[in-house]
């Protein structure tokens, strides 16, 4: 797939945010600040009538406050990975949803005026995240995995580690959360290969993609991810085993794998990386740079930067967008109905390169905070010892005590509790249970009937990591163990 450097051909659009919303209620601030409160359907619908293909419209509200706007069963949501992307008035009028950010239109300026810097308007995070990139591209790039049939780079494309030191469950005193900073980002530094082809023979080399017979000795935290299944709602089901078996790995995390972790590997197949380049390298600083912003403008752009790795691997077909309609004005009612996703061969050849970047991150958690003593990591962070140090890994939150049912739920306690913000309201402990928000009411109560190793909810974008144990014993133990992604169900 080519990408050529991005010339605006045309002034980007204005933007509008919706700040309150009821049933017949409708504000709206421009981007200079001035607000007008629409009071009656009639006249808020007559402003979206302008608005409409000439500006772009966020939302700060809630979909399901947004949504009794003029009554629910006029609007449709999309949604991909169960996030809301986009609310649709009456079949005509788009909203991008973006209450994620706060409710103050202000906080957010300065990131469009950072965008707005780079001659960047105003759309959906993935398209600025890829005009972005494009607008800083001194060159043509062409990222391509050369063959016919399917392409490994899909196959390769494996999700985070989330995963616990086993026994579980366990008990912890005296830990902390630390986070790398930037993870994919830094992922992207390095030069990374333009061209996947398989060789004629398979032999070791730079970096690519391989099939491979490895065998694993059993430790602690195993080096390899194997997927083992699919969930019926798109998510990864993966395991870090140890034994024997036979699996899609990229040759750079192989290759740690077998230097440091006692892997014997038998190579059946390799898809050799040519073209080594750095098609980040003058994005990379301007991002770095975003992501210093204040507040809400600084979380929107690590979720923008952050969404430009993954945007090389997006899989249509696998990950289909869902549309969710209303039969009655509150919203009660709610119907879903799947999008069919359209096959994009072009994606496909271009998936290695967020398999690649993926993988970095893997091993860097494996080679860095693992082995400070981590008990729990999930994708780019994990709970390690209060006392350990991990350069370049910053610490996010203090652990007095902190208790693991599995990797998908654990709760702690901090230094200020039970008198500090953020902990679970009536409840003296801070939770972290996958698919669950963090506001439920019944949060407590979930995490106290979670079993050990056996509650493996979780929104459908991420990957779960079944207990490590042989890859023969995982294949068993999922048939008996409820794995399943569940809804957001934020509607």
């Amino acid at each position: 797939m080519k990408y050529e450097p991005w010339i605006p051909q045309r002034a980007p659009k204005p933007f509008v945010f919706v700040v309150d919303a009821n049933s017949s209620l409708l504000e709206i601030n421009d981007e200079t600040g001035g607000s007008t409160r629409f009071t009656t359907v009639k006249a808020a619908e007559s402003r979206l009538a302008i608005l409409h293909n000439k500006t772009v419209i966020y939302s700060l509200v809630p979909a399901k406050q947004l949504i009794l706007f003029g009554g629910a069963h006029n609007w449709k949501v999309i949604q991909y990975h169960d996030r809301n992307l986009r609310l649709i008035y009456k079949g005509v009028v788009s909203f991008h949803s973006w209450s994620t950010f706060g409710p103050d239109p202000q906080a957010l300026i300065p990131f469009f005026d950072a965008l707005k810097d780079l001659k960047v308007g105003p759309a959906s995070l993935s398209t600025m995240a890829a005009n972005s990139w494009r607008r800083t591209l001194p060159r043509k790039y062409v990222v391509v995995e050369w063959g016919s049939g399917p392409k490994v780079g899909r196959t390769a494309f494996l999700g985070g580690r989330k995963e616990s030191l086993q026994p579980l469950p366990a008990t912890y005193s005296g830990a902390k959360y630390l986070d790398l900073p930037a993870a994919y980002l830094q992922g992207m530094q390095s030069p990374i290969p333009m061209y996947l082809r398989e060789t004629n023979e398979p032999r070791w080399c730079d970096d690519g993609i391989c099939e491979a017979v490895v065998n694993i000795p059993e430790q602690p935290w195993n080096p390899l991810p194997f997927r083992i299944g699919r969930g019926k709602r798109g998510i990864d089901l993966e395991v870090y085993a140890h034994g024997s078996g036979k699996g899609i790995f990229v040759i750079s995390e192989l290759r740690n794998a077998v230097e440091n972790h006692g892997v014997s590997v038998e190579l059946l197949r390799v898809w050799k990386g040519y073209k080594f380049l750095q098609p980040f390298a003058e994005w990379l600083p301007w991002a770095f740079d975003l992501r210093k912003l204040p507040g809400a403008s600084g979380l929107a752009a690590k979720h923008l930067t952050t969404r430009l790795w993954a945007i090389f691997g997006q899989n249509p077909t696998r990950h289909r967008r869902v549309e969710v309609t209303f039969e009655d004005a509150a919203g009660k009612r709610k119907l879903r109905t799947e999008l069919a996703g359209v096959p994009n061969p072009k994606a496909d050849a271009t998936a290695f390169l967020s398999a690649m970047i993926a993988s970095r991150v893997r091993v860097r958690l494996l080679e860095e905070l693992i082995p400070a003593g981590a008990v729990h990591v999930d994708t780019d962070g994990g709970i390690v010892p209060s006392t350990a140090h991990v350069p370049g890994w910053a610490q996010k939150r203090s652990m007095d005590r902190v208790e693991i049912r599995s990797a998908q739920a654990y709760r702690w306690q901090c230094p200020d509790c039970p008198s500090c913000t953020g902990r679970h309201p009536s409840d003296p402990w801070h939770y972290s249970v996958s698919g669950i928000r963090v506001n439920d009411p019944l949060l407590p109560m979930i995490f106290e009937r979670t079993p050990g190793n056996q509650l493996l909810r979780v929104r459908s974008q991420a990957a779960v990591a079944v207990p490590a144990q042989s890859l023969t014993e995982a294949k068993r133990w999922m048939t008996n163990a409820q794995i399943e992604a569940v809804p957001d169900e934020s509607l």
